[in-house]
């Protein structure tokens, strides 16, 4: 399964801090909210998604492919706001995509 760190609408209450970078590049701590995830979830394969105006930036920062989705992938997207400590607050969403 890939996963989809994404950013939303809302992303905009956020200002001034997104305005240069994506919302999972936002760092809490040593970590940044999209490496948090990532890890939590055991590293999977990841994909990022970001504004247009922020995607050649983001491809600058990161290894990981951005704004591009192979098709007939399962893809688990998950929002860029989100943080969270341990897997466990997914582990609803991973069970579901297992049976599936």
């Amino acid at each position: 399964m890939l996963v989809c760190l994404f950013e939303d609408e809302p992303v905009r209450h956020l200002f001034p801090l997104t305005r240069t970078r994506a919302v999972y590049a936002l760092r809490v701590g040593h970590r940044s909210l999209g490496e948090s995830v990532l890890q939590s979830l055991g590293a999977p394969r990841a994909v990022l998604h970001c504004r247009q105006s922020l995607a050649d930036v983001v491809r600058e920062g990161s290894d990981l492919p951005v704004n591009r989705i192979a098709e007939g992938v399962d893809v688990l997207f998950v929002n860029g706001r989100l943080f969270f400590e341990a897997a466990d607050a997914l582990s609803p969403v991973l069970e579901a995509t297992r049976s599936a």
